[in-house]
């Protein structure tokens, strides 16, 4: 018999994206780092941009992966079984935390003036690691909305971030100490791990059938969170029925059946934003740390297009892990498919419209109303939503191709590479070539809804 640590060591080769994802990883450093010495500085910061990419999809993979290897029931029953599975991924983390240090060794000489900025990058960065370790290790949505924002506030402040953290060397302890307290954490929930602990069998992605009870128990946090905060009020929760199924209705009347629960338990949430929305308006002047922020637009084109599909993907993958399934009879699987793609499109639309409303119209009215009348500007937003459902349509038909990781990964570099060109020449670009572009966009968005359609009718029901 092979020696078992090289056997675990297989379990993570033959995952092709895991193996994919490590490969970029390192020949994105030894690019980066070469391009930098060859000063082609545009040429590394694009590089720069994908190994951070990469860095966050890998740890994210690496959590999940490690769900996985500890949740296998037997786990449960041979002694020692977890120690080896633990050893292995942890070695690989190793790895990548030398890769990373490769990396970041190059940009001491060349940008970061201070010794001791490199640290701070590196301890930081390494925690922010560590922490989508450990949300992919979780796998719920709820966490997965929250680190996302916390994500995209951290790089925002990124620069603030590193200058504190250098100024002020205890920081650098703090983190340190943090990274490895948050390892060995890891370490021991997953050595306690059985059926009786919450994040048992929580897999995002696409679950297996035995999956989808965790996945609804997940998706439920929220809701009873909120019965707890009522019992703690003495108010009463209200039991929301779900409607008979409206068969002879229009098809967005139908689509809005399957989200209903859904949307019910939102209502709060929606009645809080629609509250503070003039206080939100109100406060905009004086919040002068965020105005660079309101009066660049341009500078913010993947946050307008990928920001809401990211969200609506997160929001519905339990209702579109049942997809492939035939549970819904006497319900067409051609109708049910349709519907569900109505759903998808129509709160892709929903948060599109919520991000451009709150970052970009509201502020631009208070700040420089005058910029609206900007052809460029409109230009510039119809194809941040263009590309947005773009993207979604594209991974409804990619979808469909799980059980060939390698295809899906190609395809998606492609949409990377086209969302970073974009991301660079959309704000400058005049109204036509932005609205020809977006034209273009809505041709790849019917090519792909039409094939994803006719694929996900065709799936094998179980």
């Amino acid at each position: 018999m092979r020696n078992k640590y090289y056997q675990i060591f297989n379990l993570y080769y033959q995952y092709i994206p895991f193996r994919i994802l490590s490969a970029c990883l390192v020949a994105t450093a030894l690019l980066s780092r070469f391009s930098l010495k060859q000063k082609y500085y545009y040429v590394a910061d694009d590089f720069f941009t994908f190994f951070l990419v990469v860095s966050v999809w890998l740890g994210f993979t690496s959590g999940v992966l490690l769900k996985r290897q500890m949740a296998h029931p037997r786990a449960a029953l041979l002694p020692d079984y977890r120690i080896p599975h633990i050893i292995v991924p942890y070695s690989f983390f190793a790895f990548f935390i030398a890769v990373y240090c490769y990396w970041l060794s190059s940009l001491y000489p060349l940008i970061i003036l201070e010794k001791a900025a490199v640290w701070s990058v590196f301890l930081l960065s390494v925690l922010i690691i560590n922490l989508i370790i450990w949300v992919g290790y979780l796998s719920i949505s709820l966490l997965v909305y929250v680190s996302y924002f916390l994500l995209l506030v951290i790089s925002w402040q990124t620069f603030n971030l590193v200058i504190l953290i250098t100024e002020q060397a205890h920081w650098q302890l703090a983190l340190a100490l943090a990274s490895v307290a948050l390892l060995l954490l890891l370490a021991w929930r997953m050595t306690v791990l059985n059926e009786d602990k919450f994040e048992y069998g929580y897999i995002i992605s696409w679950p297996h059938k035995e999956f989808l009870h965790n996945q609804i128990k997940a998706g439920e946090l929220y809701v009873r969170a909120i019965h707890f905060i009522k019992s703690r009020l003495g108010l009463k929760p209200r039991r929301v029925a779900v409607p008979p199924y409206p068969r002879e209705a229009a098809l967005w009347r139908r689509a809005y059946h399957w989200h209903y629960l859904d949307l019910a338990e939102l209502k709060s949430i929606w009645i809080l934003l629609v509250v503070l929305t003039p206080v939100y308006v109100y406060r905009i002047p004086g919040m002068s740390f965020f105005h660079d922020f309101y009066r660049d637009p341009y500078s913010n084109f993947l946050l307008y297009a990928i920001a809401p599909v990211l969200i609506v993907l997160c929001s519905n993958y339990r209702n579109m892990s049942t997809w492939p399934h035939d549970l819904l009879k006497p319900v067409r699987k051609k109708d049910f498919i349709k519907e569900q793609g109505a759903g998808l499109l129509a709160g892709l639309g929903l948060y599109w419209l919520l991000f451009v409303m709150y970052l970009v119209f509201i502020p631009h009215c208070v700040l420089q109303p005058a910029a609206l009348l900007s052809s460029r500007f409109w230009g510039y937003l119809a194809l941040s939503g263009s590309f947005a459902f773009l993207t979604l349509s594209w991974v409804i038909f990619m979808s469909t191709y799980s059980s060939r990781p390698w295809f899906v990964l190609a395809n998606g570099s492609v949409l990377v590479g086209l969302a970073q060109l974009l991301f660079v020449v959309a704000g400058k670009q005049p109204f036509m070539i932005n609205m020809l572009n977006s034209a273009l966009c809505w041709v790849g968005i019917y090519l792909f809804l039409k094939w994803g359609y006719r694929k996900w009718c065709q799936a094998e029901t179980a």
